[in-house]
């Protein structure tokens, strides 16, 4: 088993551009307000949106580059989703700049508009779908066999035995912990019906990523540099594996 470091990427360049680039924005919009007072209402709240953006990335990185774990666990039985609320932001943040462009934004231009239409279409409909239940999809369980990922009307099994590699990497600015087996066939799939779909989803991640799992940390409410630290043990020493015997969810370093 191949494991990349597990070190997390140092704020760059473009974090702080963006940043820059955010609260340039609001300077702007905010003497914008005395003459064009749409206007700058709605370049107000874009540039809100991308300084909280960039300052959670940022935020982030610093956070993770001082996580130092010696050793990390994750007891397992036990089906962890993803964190609701992260839905509901997106959705809301979605929403809200949408009717922001819509109610101020008809003297910058009517294609901008349309994109407000379009950004509060896309937040309402985010904000239905989280409600009833439908967002965010998917869950994983972590058990002596296997790692276990639920997705929409298939549950798929991974051996640890056959992964053969794992990293720790950022993806468009998200971290992510990428699995690669060594036979994306060899994995288990309830129901089998969906053993089709199953592998061609294993297959469509290796060709977006390069590996052909793909979990973000941060959706579980996890730190990175922890979830990889217990993943890899768990690969790597098969004794630890009964540790995830376990009845509750828990994350320590």
């Amino acid at each position: 088993m191949q494991a990349a470091g597990s070190s997390s990427p140092q704020p760059s360049a473009s974090d702080w551009a963006l940043l820059g680039v955010g609260l340039v924005f609001a300077a702007i919009a905010l003497f914008m307000l005395g003459a064009r007072r749409d206007g700058g209402v709605v370049l107000l709240a874009f540039a809100i949106v991308v300084c909280g953006v960039a300052t959670a990335t940022l935020l982030r990185k610093y956070r993770y580059r001082r996580l130092l774990p010696l050793r990390a666990s994750i007891a397992g039985g036990v089906v962890i989703r993803p964190e609701r609320w992260r839905a509901v932001v997106a959705a809301i943040t979605m929403l809200g700049l949408g009717i922001v462009i819509v109610l101020f934004g008809y003297d910058v231009g009517r294609f901008f508009q349309v994109i407000g239409v379009l950004l509060a279409l896309g937040g309402a409909v985010l904000v239905v779908l989280v409600a009833v239940g439908r967002l965010p999809p998917g869950y994983i369980r972590l058990d002596p066999p296997g790692l276990t990922i639920g997705r929409r009307g298939f549950e798929l099994l991974v051996p640890w035995d056959r992964i053969t590699a794992i990293a720790s990497t950022e993806l468009h600015d998200n971290p992510f912990i990428l699995l690669t087996l060594d036979d994306p066939t060899s994995v288990a799939v309830s129901p089998p019906s969906a053993r089709e779909r199953a592998i061609a989803f294993l297959l469509r991640n290796y060709a977006w990523v390069g590996a052909h799992v793909a979990l973000s940390p941060a959706s579980f409410g996890m730190d990175q540099p922890l979830m990889f630290e217990a993943l890899k043990r768990v690969i790597s020493e098969p004794s630890a594996r009964q540790e995830l015997r376990g009845a509750r969810h828990r994350l320590e370093g």
